[in-house]
């Protein structure tokens, strides 16, 4: 028996798309915080504009969008500006940053307000734009040794990982590895998240192991481990004295063993009627960290799985080798379990070293 996770984010069971050579799409994470690329600009009254970033035809519509964004986006970094005005230099920088940096250039005013999370992510693509390019030319010899290379991209490799490397061509026979990788990476920032936090908080230990499935958690998802965790700051410990207990809201008991199973997380305002009856501090940021791990974890973990899946149906030796490494997760182990409860806290201490070596950024942001 294993440790069942589910998609968090439900829609269409499709696999998600890389927008570098490691790094997943930015609109695929940003669900995870149920926020899009669209509803944030929409919230911001540039709907319009965006739509038109959808359908943009030729360079001219392009050029015209451009334009309009400098005339009705306030505060876009000046090297943008520039870019959009016909700056060499700028247009250059641009035409070599991936789509990541784009979006925290756009989000944040100055590089110093980047979060350590989001810090390595954009290490990472710096590190790897040259060598996509050169990969997706059949250069890969190339991309090889500048990957090869780079002290950053050498904590994101294993001896499987740098063979397949060696032995591979292109972007599209990659996708396997780049793939596994991507979800390292996403472990990566998890644990980065939960480093930070902690630092805000004065206090070392990680937050996210609570709800962190090992096999020491009795194949209980991240889900089912946060509600053993809510149940323990209650001081209650079963569904039944929680259905008898005077403060408990009216909840059907099908969402409370739901829960319990690991099967359906509560929406946010069931959540909070949930902690209001129960804890003198519904909004302790311990409480939303550990929700939103939890969520953060099953996306990992399911998307795992459902390749994991996906491998297991090889049926010769050509389509296994395609597949590799999976369906090993990173650095060769052979579980989703066993992989978080070894790659989890060398990320966590990763992180955590990193921010009080650069002390925390003035962003309250997570």
């Amino acid at each position: 028996m294993t440790v069942k996770f589910y998609n968090p984010i439900g829609g269409r069971k499709k696999l998600l798309k890389l927008s570098s050579l490691f790094l997943f799409d930015i609109d695929d994470i940003l669900k995870l915080s149920n926020l899009s690329m669209s509803g944030m600009m929409k919230e911001e009254g540039h709907e319009s504009l965006y739509k038109r970033m959808g359908s943009i035809a030729d360079e001219a519509s392009a050029f015209r969008l451009a334009h309009d964004m400098v005339l009705r986006i306030p505060g876009l970094p000046k090297e943008l500006i520039a870019a959009i005005n016909g700056d060499v230099e700028a247009q250059a920088y641009y035409d070599e940053i991936g789509a990541w940096e784009c979006f925290m250039k756009g989000y944040y005013k100055t590089e110093d307000e980047w979060p350590q999370h989001f810090r390595f992510w954009i290490k990472i693509e710096r590190a790897t734009y040259k060598p996509c390019e050169l990969l997706s030319k059949q250069r890969s010899a190339e991309a090889i040794t500048l990957l090869m290379e780079s002290p950053i991209i050498q904590l994101l490799l294993w001896p499987e990982a740098i063979e397949i490397l060696n032995n591979r061509n292109s972007l599209k026979v990659l996708t396997p590895l780049r793939g596994l990788i991507g979800l390292e990476l996403m472990l990566s920032f998890l644990a980065g998240v939960d480093a930070r936090a902690g630092y805000s908080l004065s206090r070392s230990n990680s937050f996210v192991l609570d709800v962190l499935p090992t096999n020491l958690t009795d194949n209980k998802n991240p889900t089912s481990l946060y509600f053993g965790w809510l149940k323990e700051q209650i001081g209650i410990s079963t569904i039944s004295a929680l259905l008898n207990d005077k403060r408990m809201p009216s909840l059907d008991v099908s969402v409370l063993n739901r829960w319990s199973s690991g099967s359906h997380m509560p929406s946010e305002k069931t959540l909070k009627t949930f902690l209001e009856a129960f804890l003198s501090d519904p909004d302790a940021n311990e409480i939303w960290i550990l929700h939103y791990a939890a969520k953060y974890l099953n996306f990992i973990g399911y998307q795992a799985q459902k390749i994991q899946k996906l491998a297991n149906t090889a049926t010769t030796e050509q389509l296994k080798e395609a597949f590799r490494p999976w369906p090993d997760m990173p650095f060769g182990f052979k579980t989703i379990e066993t992989w978080f409860e070894n790659r989890y806290p060398y990320w966590f201490e990763y992180h955590s070293k990193q921010i009080i070596g650069e002390g925390i950024k003035s962003s309250p942001n997570i």
